[in-house]
């Protein structure tokens, strides 16, 4: 008699349920009913199952299940036990044992006891544990790494055996055939159990020789994921993630492992696959350098193995990414906008071409995908033809040996020799350089190069090398052809004309060697031409030097051999097409192997993987480096630091250049990767010379001097950018020159949660945000977008545009910085950070991501209170509420998309500090980046706040997994103090505004930190940021004006009395040597003394090219039709003044572009006013539907009446908060600025991004002229206009 499936799985799970008290004895009563009830079904169970008929305490199981991300957990299928049953310790020897009984009686039981030992394992730590669970957690970390071998090592072989499949291999087909038999379903939810929990502990390592291991063990086991699309589908992003991320031997096995999925399950997850692998090529390649450049190269390698995989499916989606490739370029050739330049001409998109460049000479065999050489030839000459200027050269080049690939792959003609020929006919290639002779400029690592270095030696060099190879490379591909003369002729034509137009004698002699070779060349052909008798178009002319073009015995296939090679000792590290994993070179498109013999060999290292006492949840626990690992990274960092102190040198003397065949090179050595002594560079020759070192700063020149072979005067009135003439001891060396310069060191690489290099600090600027939270300094979506343009010019790695919850107006200007500001990615890759402030609020995160997510780099800064005194009484909610709270904001945050996620506990600073701890570890498991610690009240002093950072440091769990940040108040005028005092205890990132403004005191000055971690930097252990200090009186001037906030003239660094100097004690030393009273030369931060002022001076018969340049220069952008506006409020003020100044045109814009939107604009103004009676006023204001409106009144002086007369008009009942008035310049003719504060009488209601409270918003005007009433009506109708448009934007 066969049993009924249904009697079966009642039996099953009746025994799932003893899991209560009375369990075992409830079960026992069942089986003897179903003895009774159905005899013949239980004598079969006894026979062929009888394990299911045995039920004592010692049996351990339990749920096997494993949080899906989609939220469904995976089903518990393994039975569960009474709490009291998992008292038992595990033990290796009960491992062992379980081994023996699997091996030896292939007992089920004991597989389901080792599978729930390896559930304990992987979840150890987890939060979500049971009881039972919790009974289990005392295992130690050698029963830990025991379970995690065994069940890595043996569980394939034991589920391959229950299943009665193949020792190995398999493929979609074996497990779809399978999923119908009897014997999957009675085992399936011990598969699920093992690939679950193995995905959950791979998500909790963070050891890549762990991760490593187990994806290896993994791979023979990938086979079962075809019955599982959910646990596929994760499987599939874990590993995408490792190889885009991971470092050492991680990324090879992840793509292994995703390569075999391929293989093995087909279909079911190519076309995820492919998606997922070529959206994280993207994600990775948005920047390049060297050493991004050899990843990058890896990560594409990667790709084109995987799309051999299955041809015909990876041409759809090539085909497909191609053709967004393609509708990028026509949008940018159409639309002609900066911004749709911006998108082609970037790193990502040329990455992409170079991408699918790879693939099709890859697969150029194919019919499918030579296909695509045509669309994706007619795009990559397209993106070289769309700015056709030499800053895009180094681009221009790029495609040039793109194109050169896709002919020399396919066989077919590709013109790009009219690419190169008219570079060499612009003159920036022509002429003899102006900027000296410059840095060594590698031109493989750019897409475009800055004007001043148009102007150098070294940049003309490189264009002119660059131009020779790929021309002769592409020419020697056709150098066997028997229309080579035709081919040929137009180039010889135009490298003749340049030789006799070139003024660099160096270029010439290049230029002639190139056409030495294409004569010789034609030569050869021209003669093998006359021996036959076949037109050109005649199938024979494909056979024509058949044989020569196999032995590459063309003049140039030789000199094409000579430019290789002396391209190769250039650029070696360039020129490598893949990158060093572990120890040995991850070079695909050579066969991989794959035989067990070397998988076995890896598996020995498995016992060194989990020999550590890393364990799940145990932060305190993880995976320590290797010594020698450190060493190494110590010392690459010392090679890194070096390379910033001495950053090149070249031979500078005229009586010995060197020759264009042998160009100074920056070689290096192999086995250290630091720079050779220059005797090993070139030959010591008896001539004076002069030797060019760049160094970080004053004190490193002056060691490297004190430790130098020769003697020197090293004098205190050195300054950043001074020579020093070096006497040598020695006649064979007379004169040396060494320019000492300030240049920053190079910004690193931006990662949410890690900074590459350990002394840099990143700068997050909250001057959109805490700063306009001061009272009146309300300012305009347009001023504050360009102050956030301005910020980036001075190099603030994070701006926090704003709080997209408080009204509509601050989402839109969030939103318009997030998608401007946000993608305006510059020559070195820089790119800020946007951010938007939310408290800890589904509602108010949605929002705020809604407003960044258009940026490359998007942030969400999330807070709530942790201090006893605002759970109490703001919050009313207990400690676990407020951790609740904040753990499963970060969790939503992050699950919109959002990698990158501040945490700010506020009022940090009086918070318990266990309390702090917790909540901060808390938020780090729940996926925050970055930790900022407020001291919301300002209260901490400088030694306590250091000591809070250094605990947080020390005690809070997972702390190296993120940046720790500082936000320090100045109610005590210690933000500075405390912010830099945090920055010595460890804090990476430092919260700052410009000019200190913010709520109350003010925050922080971004300036004042800035200078002094500049100036200071042997104090805080030589941190640095990557501020460009020039532009901070621009900055500072800029936020001054829109936000109306005046700045106290001793205000440090940027007030008006900062570099004054009345005292004649001090004069007299400032004349004779301006650091005895001035500790940094105020054209550090930009400010230019009037005596030193070389610039255009501007007046009345100064033009609008004059007056842009100025405001350029000034760090304004303003449209064609600003500028028109602006010109004639300069001619009109040039008219009545002899000299327009910068303080006159900052006014102006800020009185002429800068203001809201025109609701109400001043048509004309007469007033009427002296001591023989009451002042009057006739007001003309114009409407936004351009219609006039005139009132008059009367008042206690002439703005009074204005005002008045204005009111009449508007309609709007405002209280005059505050009124001020200064000259911006000296002199009768002054132009005066007039600033406003106004209320609403109304509401004009805003929430207060602290409390959350509802407040009356206040709106400032400023207005410049040189009539002080005008300038005052002017600054009035400004604040009217801002309170009517926040009105209009509130009510939509």
């Amino acid at each position: 008699m066969e049993p009924s499936n249904d009697t079966e799985n009642n039996v099953r799970r009746s025994k799932k349920k003893s899991t209560s008290g009375g369990g075992v004895k409830e079960h026992k009563e069942q089986l003897q009913k179903l003895q009774q009830k159905d005899p013949e079904f239980f004598e079969f169970l006894k026979e062929h199952d009888k394990e299911l008929l045995e039920f004592g305490d010692d049996d351990i199981d339990d749920d096997v299940g494993t949080d899906m991300e989609d939220g469904e957990a995976v089903e518990h299928e393994i039975k569960e036990k009474e709490p009291k049953l998992f008292k038992k310790v595990i033990t290796t020897s009960m491992v062992d044992l379980w081994c023996k009984s699997i091996h030896e009686n292939g007992s089920l039981n004991a597989v389901r006891s080792l599978m729930k030992a390896f559930r304990i394992a992987c979840h150890y730590g987890d939060d979500g544990d049971n009881d039972s669970m919790a009974k289990l957690s005392v295992i130690s970390s050698t029963v830990f790494n025991k379970i995690m071998l065994t069940a890595l090592n043996e569980m394939d072989g034991i589920l391959r055996n229950l299943l009665k499949l193949p020792a190995s291999g398999g493929k979609n087909e074996t497990i779809k055939d399978l999923m119908t038999t009897k014997l999957w379903r009675n085992h399936n939810h011990i598969v699920k159990s093992y690939l679950g929990n193995a995905l959950h502990v791979l998500n909790q390592m963070t050891d890549t020789e762990m991760i490593s291991y187990t994806l290896r063990r993994l791979k023979y086991s990938s086979l079962f994921l075809a019955a599982f699309p959910s646990l596929l589908r994760r499987y599939i992003k874990v590993a995408l993630h490792f190889w885009g991320t991971g470092g050492g031997a991680l990324p090879v096995v992840s793509f292994l492992f995703i390569r075999d999925l391929c293989i093995r399950i087909g279909s079911g997850c190519l076309d995820e696959c492919f998606r997922g692998i070529y959206k994280a090529y993207v994600l990775n390649c948005h920047f390049v350098n060297a050493v991004k450049l050899k990843h990058i190269n890896f990560l594409g390698n990667c790709i084109i193995q995987l799309l051999g995989v299955d041809l015909p499916t990876a041409y759809q989606h090539a085909f497909t990414f191609i053709r967004q490739l393609a509708m990028i370029l026509r949008e940018a050739l159409s639309t002609k906008t900066k911004e749709a330049f911006r998108k082609v001409y970037e790193w990502k998109f040329i990455n992409c071409l170079e991408l699918w460049t790879g693939a099709v000479c890859a697969y150029s065999s194919d019919s499918d995908f030579k296909q695509l050489a045509y669309p994706l030839t007619q795009i990559i000459s397209g993106v070289a033809r769309l700015v056709p200027t030499a800053r895009y050269f180094p681009l221009r080049l790029r495609c040039v040996r793109m194109l050169n690939r896709i002919a020399d792959s396919t066989h077919s003609f590709v013109p790009v020799s009219m690419l190169l020929l008219d570079m060499l006919e612009m003159k920036e290639l022509n002429k003899p350089p102006t900027g000296g002779v410059g840095q060594a400029v590698d031109l493989r690592s750019l897409l475009k190069v800055s004007k001043p270095t148009l102007k150098t030696r070294a940049f003309q060099e490189a264009c002119v090398f660059y131009v020779v190879e790929e021309l002769a490379e592409h020419l020697a591909q056709w150098s066997y052809s028997v229309s080579f003369m035709e081919l040929s002729f137009i180039p010889l034509v135009r490298l003749r004309n340049f030789c006799k137009l070139t003024k660099v004698e160096r270029f010439r002699k290049e230029m002639k060697q190139l056409i030495r070779e294409i004569e010789a060349n034609l030569e050869f052909v021209n003669g093998k031409r006359m021996s036959v008798s076949f037109l050109p178009n005649d199938p024979a002319a494909a056979s024509f030097l058949e044989d020569e073009k196999k032995s590459a015995g063309s003049a140039l296939s030789k000199y094409v051999i000579t430019l290789r090679q002396r391209a190769e000792q250039k650029n070696s590290s360039l020129m490598e097409s893949s990158v060093l994993v572990g120890e040995e070179s991850s070079i695909f498109g050579k066969e991989i192997s794959e035989s067990d013999e070397e998988d076995d060999r890896k598996n020995e290292k498995g016992s060194t993987a989990f020999s550590s006492s890393w364990m799940p949840g145990n932060d305190a626990n993880e995976v320590k480096e290797p010594k020698e690992k450190k060493r190494k990274k110590r010392k690459q960092q010392k090679g890194a630091i070096d390379d910033d102190v001495v950053e090149d040198l070249v031979l500078s003397s005229e009586d010995d250049e060197p020759s264009s065949e042998s160009p100074p090179a920056r070689e290096k050595d192999n086995d250290t990767g630091k720079r050779a002594p220059p005797k090993q560079k070139r030959k010591q020759k008896h001539k004076a010379k002069s030797y060019h070192f760049r160094v970080l700063s004053l004190p490193m020149a002056t060691v490297l001097l004190r430790n130098a072979p020769f003697t020197a005067p090293i004098h205190s009135s050195l300054t950043s950018t001074s020579h020093i003439f070096l006497h040598f001891p020695h006649t064979s060396f007379p004169k040396f020159t060494i320019s000492c310069s300030s240049s920053r060191r190079n910004r690193p690489e931006y990662i949410p949660n890690h900074i590459p290099d350990p002394s840099y600090v990143r700068i997050f600027d909250t001057t959109l945000r805490d700063g306009e939270q001061s009272p009146g300094a309300s300012m305009t979506a347009k001023e504050k977008l360009d102050i956030a343009r301005q910020l980036t010019k001075l190099g603030v790695d994070i701006i926090e545009a704003g709080f997209p919850a408080a009204s509509p107006a601050d989402f839109d200007a969030v939103a318009m910085i997030a998608k401007e500001v946000g993608n305006a990615v510059n020559e070195d890759g820089y790119v800020p950070v946007i951010c938007g402030l939310s408290r800890c609020s589904e509602k108010d995160i949605q929002r705020a991501w809604d407003a960044v997510k258009y940026a490359k780099r998007p942030r969400i800064h999330t807070f709530i209170a942790t201090s006893s005194i605002h759970m109490e009484y703001k919050l009313r909610k207990t400690k676990e509420q407020v951790i609740e709270i904040a753990r499963n904001m970060v969790k939503f945050a992050r699950s919109l998309g959002c990698e990158d996620v501040e945490f700010s506990p506020e009022d940090a600073g009086r918070s318990e500090r266990e309390f702090l701890y917790q909540i901060l570890g808390e938020v780090i498991k729940a996926g925050a980046t970055t930790l900022n610690i407020p001291d919301t009240v300002g209260i901490n002093m400088p030694s306590e706040f250091g000591k809070l950072i250094a605990d947080i440091k020390a005690n809070t769990p997972g702390i190296e997994n993120v940046i720790i940040s500082t936000h320090c108040q100045n109610d005590l005028g210690l933000s500075t103090a405390n912010t830099l005092e945090g920055a010595r205890a460890g804090a990476r990132q430092l919260e700052v505004t410009v000019n200190g403004i913010g709520e109350r005191a003010g925050n922080a000055s971004l300036e004042e930190v800035v200078m002094a971690l500049k100036c200071g930097s042997h104090v805080f252990g030589n941190i640095y940021t990557g501020i460009n200090s020039k532009h901070i009186y621009l900055t500072s001037r800029m936020v001054e004006e829109y936000s109306g906030l005046q700045l106290q003239p001793h205000k440090a660094l940027v007030g008006l009395n900062a570099f004054a100097h009345e005292s004649g004690i001090h004069q007299d030393g400032m004349l004779k040597h301006k650091g005895t009273y001035e500790i940094i030369s105020p054209e550090d931060i930009g400010l230019e003394r009037p005596e030193d002022q070389a610039g255009i001076v501007l007046g009345k018969l100064s033009g609008r090219h004059a007056l842009r340049k100025r405001l350029e220069e000034l760090g304004y952008e303003l449209k064609e039709d600003d500028v028109e506006g602006l010109f004639q409020r300069f001619k009109a003020v040039a008219e009545k003044k002899k000299r327009v100044t910068d303080a006159d045109l900052r006014a102006l814009v800020s009185d002429e572009i800068s203001q809201a939107e025109s609701i109400w604009k001043l048509g004309d103004l007469q007033v009427a006013c002296g001591t023989l009676g009451l002042s009057t006023a006739t007001v003309k204001l114009i409407g936004i539907d351009n219609r006039e409106h005139l009132a008059c009144s009367v008042g206690t002086g002439p703005v009074d009446s204005a005002y008045k007369a204005i009111d009449l008009i508007v309609k709007e009942p405002v209280e005059l908060l505050e009124y001020s008035m200064n000259a911006v310049t000296e002199g009768i003719d002054a132009i005066a600025t007039t600033r406003v504060v106004i209320r609403g009488v109304h509401s004009h209601v805003s929430t207060n991004v602290l409390t959350g409270e509802a407040y009356h918003r206040t709106f400032s005007g400023i207005g410049s002229g040189m009539d002080v009433v005008v300038s005052s009506v002017k600054a009035y109708i400004a604040a009217l206009n801002k309170m009517l448009g926040f009105k209009e934007t509130s009510s939509s």
